[in-house]
């Protein structure tokens, strides 16, 4: 299946697992901004030798890993069992263990937690029923005190913000990637088509949605759960140069979990 037209982001990361780069599993594009990313959230976060670290939509795995030294352990989460099976074939560490989970039904007890993760995850629900059933679990996983990072919510609609209006068309695609980026653009995306026509490589035609959430109706669904919502800021990711700069879309929440509900 070069070209694969995903349903829903569950299918697009189960083909993202059977890639042979383990780094499609993150869902970026470039390892440099996954590296930048794990480095905020290390830094953020400052995990210590005693903490349980849940990193729920773990993607690659990378982040837990890195940090795998300094905490006491670490659960990384994600939605298929494909992406489970790939992790745990790729790392063989003691304090870590891969689980199969939905950010709606996690699967942890009751206040396993001490530093929560979830990071460009909860873009890819559908409703903002699931967002909040999504928090609610977080909360219940979480120890009392526990801090955590949610990474990369977008407060627009990204597709309507970025003029990305070409559906599944891989033409307009083509098209609309030479209006808004230029001749270079365009070819890249015209090399990805002819590749995945002509080789094994897969070129997944995403969902069109996503969620997104205004940041004061966030704060209010975290507060109105149990979370002292402590700082929030417009996410920050790098350019093609190495150049820090803001995501003009999106934005990163670090929340404690004070209250018992």
């Amino acid at each position: 299946m070069p070209i694969f037209k995903a349903k829903n982001y569950l299918d697009v990361y189960r083909v993202r697992a059977a890639s042979d780069d383990l780094h499609q599993m993150s869902g970026r594009h470039d390892k440099r901004i996954t590296a930048f990313c794990n480095q905020q959230m290390e830094r953020e976060m400052a995990p210590s030798k005693d903490d349980v670290v849940v990193d729920i939509g773990c993607g690659d795995g990378s982040f837990l890993v890195q940090i795998h030294k300094n905490i006491a352990t670490g659960f990384g989460i994600v939605p298929t069992e494909e992406e489970k099976a790939r992790l745990e074939v790729a790392y063989s560490i003691d304090n870590l263990s891969f689980l199969r989970g939905l950010t709606t039904k996690l699967p942890l007890a009751d206040e396993t937690a001490s530093k929560v993760i979830c990071n460009g995850v909860l873009v890819l629900l559908d409703t903002e029923d699931e967002l909040v059933a999504s928090m609610r679990e977080i909360y219940r996983v979480s120890k009392k005190h526990a801090m955590i990072w949610i990474g990369e919510l977008p407060h627009v609609d990204e597709f309507a913000y970025h003029n990305k209006k070409y559906g599944d068309s891989l033409i307009k695609w083509i098209m609309s990637e030479l209006r808004q980026s230029g001749v270079v653009a365009a070819a890249h995306a015209t090399k990805k088509v002819l590749t995945a026509l002509f080789s094994k490589e897969t070129l997944i035609i995403n969902p069109k949605t996503h969620l997104y959430i205004l940041p004061d109706k966030f704060v209010q669904i975290c507060e109105n759960i149990g979370f002292e919502v402590l700082q929030s800021w417009k996410s920050i990711t790098i350019d093609k140069t190495g150049r820090e700069c803001e995501i003009p879309t999106r934005y990163n929440y670090l929340l404690r979990k004070t209250l018992e509900n």
